[in-house]
């Protein structure tokens, strides 16, 4: 069984239909461009997102505002307790290691 080849009438009417299907298609919506000083901002401020229970993200909310500091505020400051809690078991390493080292 050979398959009969489209005739010119037959091509001009596949044609047509997809013409009228891609006009009834919704335009896609275009893209802006991003400013380069927008570029600049997102290449060096990367975004964080983390999924918290709702009990952290209230008290974090409460926080927050209480205190009157942003979400990266309170990174920060966690940042920086947790350095200090790590320079404090340093020292007590060290000051460990001199006792049981002195005569």
């Amino acid at each position: 069984m050979q398959q009969e080849e489209p005739t010119l009438q037959d091509l001009q009417t596949m044609v047509l239909a997809l013409t009228r299907e891609r006009l009834e298609r919704p335009p896609a919506p275009k893209r802006r461009s991003v400013p380069p000083s927008k570029q600049r901002y997102l290449a060096t401020h990367p975004t964080v997102s983390v999924r918290v229970e709702l009990d952290l993200y209230t008290q974090l909310k409460e926080l927050k505002e209480k205190a009157n500091l942003s979400m990266a505020d309170v990174l920060k400051i966690g940042l920086e307790r947790l350095a200090l809690m790590e320079l404090v078991d340093v020292l007590k390493i060290k000051i460990s290691q001199e006792e049981n080292t002195s005569p």
